[in-house]
């Protein structure tokens, strides 16, 4: 008797044990599988990627003296301001750990017309189920701001919210789909990132950017993603006339960029390589199986520069 007994126990055991490793496993690979990078867009010519946003809003947005400085810029400026309304929507909840998978925010910038831009936000939720609560906590916060609405595209509900007058621009378009949040003043990139993912189209695909994006350091604040063949019409719109066309020939540079961004009070550091490729007209292919040149030159340099190119 005894020894059934003992027998019903360990299977019992047993079988929760590998219950527990099943429910374990399937959460741990829900986590492995979940890319936020995904949802931006194929056409995207800059991608930011945040790694620890509610550190950046908190801190990085508010007091760090590099980044105010970069405000002077007016796409910076633009992109600030888009940050701070953001965080006005959904600030206090997306600061909250129970709902972010890995705090990761990613910043696409996507051309809207001939001569216009504009972003999209993406951040990835911790489960389903935190989607669901974090939209109605999002549309709360948005209703007690103005007003919200709603339409379906491609089964996926998207909102908008038409906030008051004390905003410059009045109107925001989000959305749920899977465990991602997404948002952008322009609704075409709203709908353009969900017929991605439901059309199962990626950046990823592209040999050149999957290679930068794997290989960049996400434990440093930033990752920038530059995408060389697209980036130059960007760059000319700051550009004068006299410097249009030398801008736009810059696009037979490469093919993606990725540099590691690590913000300080006083100092910015950069650390990234360029992809190329022997089938693309890319002026940088010209250099591939070179070796470099050993630099010396710091050993002659007085200790007090402050500046070396």
């Amino acid at each position: 008797m005894l020894k059934k007994i003992l027998i019903i126990s360990l299977i019992v055991c047993f079988g929760g044990i590998v219950v527990l490793s099943f429910f374990f496993l399937k959460k741990q690979q829900v986590k492995q599988d979940f890319l936020t990078i995904k949802a931006v867009p194929i056409n995207s010519f800059c991608i930011i990627s945040i790694n620890d946003f509610p550190h950046f809003i908190t801190n990085t947005l508010h007091s760090n003296q590099i980044w105010q400085s970069f405000s002077s810029i007016p796409a910076v400026a633009t992109l600030q301001y888009n940050l701070h309304r953001i965080d006005s929507l959904a600030g206090n909840d997306l600061r909250k750990a129970s709902y972010l998978n890995a705090k990761n925010m990613l910043i696409s910038l996507h051309y809207t017309g001939n001569m216009d831009f504009d972003y999209l936000f993406t951040i990835g939720l911790e489960t389903d189920a935190n989607s669901d609560n974090f939209i109605d906590l999002v549309n709360k916060k948005a209703n007690s701001l103005g007003k919200v609405t709603s339409y379906q595209y491609d089964n996926t509900t998207i909102y908008c919210a038409t906030l008051d007058s004390s905003f410059k621009s009045q109107q925001i378009y989000y959305s749920i789909i899977g465990n991602m949040f997404i948002a952008s003043k322009a609704r075409v990139l709203v709908q353009s990132s969900i017929g991605q993912i439901t059309a199962n189209e990626s950046l990823l695909k592209n040999k050149s950017f999957d290679l930068v994006y794997n290989s960049s350091d996400k434990e440093k604040p930033m990752n920038i993603f530059v995408n060389y063949k697209t980036m130059p019409k960007f760059l000319s719109f700051f550009a004068s006339a006299k410097y249009y066309k030398t801008i736009l020939q810059s696009a037979k540079m490469a093919n993606w960029a990725e540099l590691d961004l690590n913000l300080k009070n006083n100092e910015v550091l950069l650390n990234g390589f360029i992809t190329t490729d022997s089938l693309s007209d890319n002026f940088l292919h010209l250099f591939s199986d070179q070796e470099p040149v050993s630099m010396n030159i710091h050993e002659i340099i007085p200790s007090s520069a402050s500046f070396i190119l």
